[in-house]
């Protein structure tokens, strides 16, 4: 209240020492030319309205000046808010991607592992393994399979036969769905016939493996049947396939 009324005896003062001047003036101005009463009043009171005129412009100023200052401190204030938020965000994506590159490596390391372990079963008298190798194609990042034959790396495409890309295809696929928690089914239309015959009963024993843990496999396959497996042998009559007979691969035909 001090700081206001100070405030209001300045205006006052100043007003006051302002209307003194123009009444000197005037009076001065009025001996030496003759000015009549009425004529000096009309003067005072046009220089009165002028002065309040200008007060209430420079008052304006002022507020305005204010409010100016006032949304400055505002959005200084929200300028330092986004900062901190951006840092915070920032912050959390590099989180984010450390963690998904942990992910990522024991992903990896589980789809290598299962291969592996099948590839081992598979080939008893050389070695085959697979390294997955992730590489930035432009700005992509991609997955490239080597297959290590007997201590020489090689791209899967370029191994010889198709029987191993088959293979890792197949256990791949499963890892994928165990990592993603997806329905485990799986679908296999032909896509084994690379397999070579005597690898077939290790592949066998990793499918029964596999359904351990809550996998079912329809496969759709002239060649290759895994032991123990239900089998629905359709023969086609005419354009028409119909259910010829169903048995247990292994026990004697029903």
């Amino acid at each position: 209240m001090e700081i206001e009324y100070g405030c209001i005896f300045r205006f006052r003062f100043v007003r006051c020492v302002y209307l003194l001047g123009i009444l000197c003036f005037l009076e001065i101005r009025k001996e030496c030319t003759g000015m009549s009463d009425l004529s000096l009043t009309a003067e005072i009171a046009s220089s009165v309205e002028t002065l309040k005129t200008a007060l209430q412009a420079q008052e304006f100023r002022k507020q305005q000046v204010e409010r100016l200052k006032e949304r400055a401190a505002e959005s200084e204030d929200k300028a330092q808010e986004l900062e901190q938020e951006q840092m915070v965000v920032e912050k959390a994506l590099r989180l984010i991607i450390e963690a998904g590159d942990l992910i990522a490596e024991d992903s990896y390391r589980f789809i290598m592992r299962s291969v592996n372990s099948l590839l081992e079963k598979m080939f008893t008298d050389c070695t085959r393994q697979i390294r997955l190798t992730q590489k930035m194609v432009g700005k992509n990042p991609t997955l490239s399979v080597e297959v290590i034959a007997d201590g020489e790396a090689r791209d899967l495409a370029e191994s010889s036969g198709h029987g191993i890309a088959q293979i890792v295809s197949l256990v791949c696929v499963i890892c994928l769905i165990v990592l993603n928690g997806s329905r485990r089914i799986v679908v296999l239309d032909e896509v084994l016939n690379g397999v070579a015959v005597q690898n077939r009963p290790a592949l066998s024993e990793a499918l029964w493996a596999f359904t351990e843990i809550g996998f079912q496999f329809l496969i759709c396959d002239h060649a290759f049947i895994p032991d123990g497996a239900k089998v629905y042998h359709f023969v086609n009559n005419d354009g028409t396939s119909s259910i010829e007979s169903t048995y247990i691969q292994g026990e004697q035909t029903a």
